[in-house]
């Protein structure tokens, strides 16, 4: 009997590594480049936005993701932590070993001074973390360059 128990917990751990796998690591973010700045939202009507841009460079640790759809999400949040917007690649990517991915979203009739943006890549659902969470404080009419 103990044999068997011991035998249907151990077997899923080796045919279906991956499934017990500490997601969250297979690809290692850091920052390259952020700005809070003001843009163009419509040239008619000269309405501006204040766009928040993101380009991080990635490294794939885990071969098993090369050449997969995965994603990219990016939250911005309030200096007192609430989320004013949620932004992500509709389709996803492909990953490569080592490459470099932008995200940006335009925060439209804000007034915000200081927003923090959260990026962290997901599977291609956007549901399992798969990376670092890369965290910049901007400030609006700032750039952050590494």
């Amino acid at each position: 009997m103990t044999f068997a128990l011991i035998v249907l917990l151990i077997l899923p751990l080796v045919f279906f590594p991956s499934t017990f796998a500490d997601h969250g690591q297979e690809v290692k973010l850091t920052l390259d480049y952020a700005h809070f700045l003001p843009v163009l939202v419509d040239e008619n009507s000269n309405q501006t936005g204040q766009q928040v841009k993101v380009i991080l460079n990635y490294t794939t640790a885990n071969s098993l993701v090369l050449n997969q759809i995965i994603n990219a999400v990016m939250k911005v949040y309030t200096s007192n932590k609430t989320l004013v917007k949620t932004s992500s690649f509709p389709g996803g990517f492909i990953a490569n070993s080592s490459d470099v991915q932008q995200l940006a979203t335009t925060l439209v009739d804000s007034k915000l001074q200081n927003v923090i943006a959260v990026v962290q890549f997901t599977d291609a659902a956007k549901m399992v973390p798969m990376s670092n969470s890369v965290i910049i404080n901007l400030n609006f009419g700032n750039r952050t360059e590494t």
